[in-house]
């Protein structure tokens, strides 16, 4: 059986490329994951509730995460700049709703696709409920899309859509051709230039080790292979509270 490739870290000018072309909610999430280094199952689900502010590092307990099973708690650190991010999520966010929201999510494209068609925009009046989270798969395809314009790819290739149309006056069998070469061709090019959300977490991970070492990035990344690591799980998060004071 062929081993799947390693996943390597995604670099900032990357990222920083890529968010230009995100929307709200997903740009948010890209820049949380990055500073945090949390899971991207992590990241989807965060309620209000699940945040504890009362203390200058906030602490976000997920309800569930990947090492639960071994009876393990998972705490991640929101310094100030998570707290920054997050601060426009929470305003008018209920303790038991998803601070990210693919119903917002949907309304805002709604909105952009209204103003880049030169439409009236219909203000929306009420306040739309967030029981909805935003899920890992659309966070990974904002992601895709956003590379695909960030970083060139032909028109032609960007969807099925695209590749039927493009074909569309070919007769058969030239049309079923070019049609599989453009779908290879589209393949090839995401595989170069487009990113998924836990080469953020491999990025961050990185930073973490060069500057606090391999312990300092465990404690923040919630890493915990050892059972005598749960002897010093407090002292772990009195570490990873530290790391997040200083790093945001």
């Amino acid at each position: 059986m062929k081993e799947a490739d390693p996943v390597r870290a995604v670099t900032a000018d990357v990222v920083d490329k890529t968010i230009a072309k995100l929307g709200p909610i997903p740009r948010a999430m890209v820049e949380l994951q990055l500073i945090t280094g949390m899971r991207p199952g992590e990241l989807g689900i965060i309620r209000l509730g699940d945040i504890d502010r009362t203390r200058p590092v906030w602490e976000y307990v997920p309800r569930s995460h990947k090492l639960e099973h071994h009876g393990i708690e998972r705490r991640i650190m929101l310094g100030t700049q998570a707290q920054t991010i997050l601060a426009p999520f929470i305003d008018d966010c209920l303790p038991d709703e998803f601070v990210f929201c693919s119903r917002v999510a949907a309304r805002e494209a709604n909105i952009r696709r209204r103003k880049r068609s030169r439409r009236h925009v219909i203000a929306i009046e009420g306040r739309i409920p967030r029981d909805v989270p935003y899920t890992i798969p659309a966070y990974r395809r904002a992601i895709t899309r956003a590379c695909e314009l960030a970083f060139g790819m032909p028109e032609d290739l960007r969807s099925r859509h695209h590749i039927e149309r493009a074909v569309e006056a070919l007769a058969e069998p030239e049309r079923s051709r070019v049609h599989e070469e453009k779908l290879l061709q589209a393949a090839v090019w995401r595989k170069r230039h487009c990113w998924a959300p836990n080469q953020l977490r491999h990025a961050r991970a990185t930073w973490l080790a060069a500057r606090y070492g391999l312990q300092g990035a465990a404690v923040i990344l919630g890493h915990s292979k050892l059972k005598t690591t749960q002897l010093y799980v407090e002292a772990n998060m009195e570490r990873a509270r530290q790391i997040a004071a200083e790093v945001g």
